[in-house]
């Protein structure tokens, strides 16, 4: 019997059949299947529903997909960027649309997606003036559209009651109707709003008044407030009208001399609260708000005049960012004990301080600061930690002279970093057996034996590790998310990958001189980059089965001719600069 019959055999049961399609990640190979005969056309019909595929809409070549659709018409869940009338009108049923960058122009597609949509909207920058105001049978949805903008002619016949979350982007700080915004927002009634994310947006006047509007007006309650950059208009007068509702509340370089944090320790339904650069906020509200409320989870990163730290022993998370100007050495065992997450981005800190860290789960620090430190540093977090808190949720390891050894005391550890080591090997990496997450960078004697301890991992990232071969990406089919760096990548790699979901390419130039850097950085040897392009047959065997390929740190990774083919192929490439963590998350 040949591999042709077998197939034929194996894919005409459902559960078999269903398997191998959700497996294919390009509707064109899902296509080319169905082409195959009638039986297998017929047979893929019947299973659409069960599909789940991202398009992008962006580019030329895509009028080829245009045809597929006509096929496969039916899915699961559909995200789709850049998509016209003619896209989204071929579309029969759809259990979930995500919708990025929508270029709709007439009033019937919008009916169209209301009924073709059986459960979730996400609608994110629909650029379709004049149009929005047609948008009502979208309210429907239990995710409701989330607009980019709102303008004079469209904005204000938009139906109010169904929103639930107001929120700016940062690309609209000078969005010049922010005033348009601004009367729309003071005039019309949110009666199911529940949250509320607004940053520092010129021209849009954000005070007390319009906080006291909008919290009025939610028959619901709002349950999420987060407010960024407001340095005046905002005092604790107008906080105070959410004490009864919100549960979570950030507050982010705020009034410097008018939010004191004298509202805070009233909000009685509060369980999360994060401020970041508010210094005239006082730690004794906070503290009253930690003894008598519902807060489990506290995020500051200026604590030093606390009157009593047994007010924190009741959190469930304490997360502390550590700031140049934090005086943290003076920090108590007393307060130390109760802190669960650190973060540090400028400071030099004496291994012996972690020893009092007893909660701690999770150590991260800037990956821009070198920090020396040695093995001390891991054994004395393990020194005194509580027996019962379990294994850590993340550390990062950065220029050290830790071995392989001293990582015993990781095992369990779900996440890490480890940036310019040159001891740990692969015996190291086995005490990190089944872990979820890692970053390798510059580890000069990792090898490809270490990969198999990642059998677990969904998200792995390896650059400058010179000893990992195609050998050692064999072993990482399975994960779901790769980011990798062009520089002494072996690029006959790519025939173990296509099964990554997302490959992110990054160019190791920007981390050059910090991981080479000598005594002097006069003495940093002279970045020499041998990337290369990738071949052109490459791309048509592997890379071309990829869901997304992130080139926005290397865009000389793919060719314009690499990335047209791609694109035909039903891969998105994304090319859009992202907000870069600092930290774990």
């Amino acid at each position: 019997m040949n591999n042709d019959v077998k197939f034929q055999e194996s894919f005409n049961n459902k559960i078999i059949r269903n398997e191998i399609l959700r497996n294919i990640n390009s509707i064109q190979d899902q296509f080319r299947l169905m082409l195959t005969s009638t039986n297998n056309k017929q047979l893929i019909t019947r299973s659409l529903d069960i599909l789940d595929f991202t398009l992008d809409f962006s580019h030329p070549e895509s009028k080829l997909l245009i045809p597929i659709l006509k096929y496969i018409n039916r899915f699961h869940k559909l995200t789709l960027y850049h998509p016209t009338d003619e896209s989204l009108n071929l579309i029969e049923s759809v259990d979930i649309l995500e919708i990025h960058r929508s270029k709709i122009q007439h009033s019937n597609t919008i009916n169209h997606l209301s009924n073709i949509i059986k459960n979730r909207l996400i609608i994110d920058k629909m650029h379709s003036k004049g149009i929005i105001c047609n948008t009502k049978p979208l309210m429907k949805f239990n995710n409701s559209p989330q607009w980019s903008y709102v303008t004079s002619d469209d904005g204000f016949n938009i139906e109010t009651h169904n929103i639930t979350s107001i929120t700016n982007r940062i690309t609209l700080i000078k969005y010049k109707a922010s005033k348009c915004i601004d009367k729309f927002i003071r005039t019309k009634i949110f009666s199911n709003l529940k949250e509320i994310n607004l940053r520092w947006q010129e021209k849009l006047i954000l005070d007390d008044e319009m906080l006291k509007h909008l919290a009025q007006g939610s028959e619901c309650g709002i349950e999420i407030l987060k407010l960024s950059r407001w340095m005046e208009n905002i005092t604790d007068e107008g906080l105070i009208h959410f004490k009864d509702t919100v549960k979570v509340l950030w507050l982010r370089e705020m009034s410097r001399y008018r939010v004191t944090g004298k509202s805070i320790s009233e909000f009685t339904q509060l369980e999360e609260l994060k401020i970041r650069r508010c210094s005239r906020i006082q730690t004794e509200n906070i503290e009253i708000l930690c003894r008598g409320g519902k807060l489990k989870s506290l995020s500051l990163d200026s604590f030093e005049e606390c009157q009593s730290y047994d007010s924190f022993s009741n959190l469930q998370y304490f997360r502390v960012n550590v700031q140049a100007s934090n005086k943290i050495e003076h920090l108590p065992p007393s307060g130390k004990q109760f802190i669960t997450h650190l973060y540090i981005k400028k400071f030099e800190i004496e291994e012996k301080y972690f020893s009092d860290f007893s909660n701690l789960q999770v150590f991260d620090i800037n990956p821009n600061c070198r920090c020396r430190s040695t093995s001390k540093f891991i054994t004395n977090i393990f020194s005194n930690r509580n027996p019962n808190i379990g294994p850590l949720e993340h550390l990062t390891i950065y220029d050290t002279n830790i071995d392989d050894e001293t990582l015993q005391y990781l095992i369990g550890t779900r996440s890490i970093k480890i940036f310019i080591n040159h001891n740990i090997t692969s015996k190291g990496i086995s005490f990190l057996d089944g872990i979820e997450r890692i970053e390798l960078r510059t580890c000069s004697k990792i090898d490809d034996n270490a990969m198999k301890y990642l059998w677990n991992a969904k998200a792995v990232s390896i650059i400058n590790c010179p000893l990992i071969t195609s050998e050692g990406y064999k072993q990482l089919q399975h994960v779901k998310h790769l980011t990798i760096s062009n520089y002494k990548f072996p690029h006959n790699s790519f025939q173990y990958l296509s099964n990554i979901e997302t490959l992110e390419v990054i160019k190791f130039e920007k981390y050059y001189d910090l991981d080479y850097r000598a005594k002097h950085y006069k003495n940093t040897p002279k970045y020499q980059d041998d990337s290369q392009a990738v071949s052109q047959e490459i791309i048509q065997q592997y890379l071309s089965k990829i869901k997304i390929i992130k080139i926005s740190e290397d865009p000389d990774f793919l060719t314009d001719d690499s990335i047209r083919y791609l694109i035909s192929q039903g891969v998105r490439i994304d090319n859009h600069k992202t907000k870069e963590y600092i930290f774990y998350k």
